[in-house]
């Protein structure tokens, strides 16, 4: 692309670069040999890339999931944040309990679903707590790599452990 027009493309058949477009006789001016070796440029910089894209084999990863306290000097309270990483495929289930009850959706932020550089996925989902907060909070994962669904539980007494 140049100034969002096509100029040409990478033909995966034949394994050459293309131009498209150009009806003048600039072609003529291009070495062809250079075109040669910028499509194998092309084709090996995609070849390697093309390693980070998915997990090797496509195989289902399971789900790494954490339930993290963390202290909101703003406002005085916390941030509870459950975050699951390194699962593949990309659906998964995530909820957060308090005292074994779903929190609301208009109490959590997050919920993106955001790649990883190795081809597998994460979420965060997050909600605001007081200072006062003495619930007991779960995150549940449930996803295909699973047998049953994957629970962390994190307890007031560790949610004040650390209390400033």
């Amino acid at each position: 692309m140049l100034d969002d027009i096509a100029v040409g493309y990478y033909n995966t058949e034949t394994k050459i670069y293309i131009p498209k477009g150009n009806k003048t006789n600039e072609d003529d001016v291009v070495d062809p040999n250079h075109l040669s070796t910028i499509s194998d440029f092309v084709r090996v910089h995609f070849m390697r890339r093309s390693n980070h894209l998915k997990p090797v084999n496509n195989t289902e990863m399971k789900p790494r999931i954490r339930l993290i306290r963390n202290r909101n000097t703003d406002f005085g309270g916390s941030h509870v944040t459950c975050l699951t990483t390194g699962f593949y495929p990309c659906y998964i289930n995530l909820t957060l309990f308090r005292d074994g009850q779903p929190v609301a959706d208009h109490e959590i932020t997050g919920g993106d679903l955001l790649p990883n550089g190795d081809g597998t996925y994460q979420m965060r989902k997050s909600l605001e707590i007081s200072a006062a907060d003495k619930h007991k909070y779960t995150c549940s994962a449930t996803h295909l790599s699973l047998d049953n669904k994957l629970d962390v539980t994190l307890r007031n007494e560790l949610l004040w452990k650390n209390k400033l």
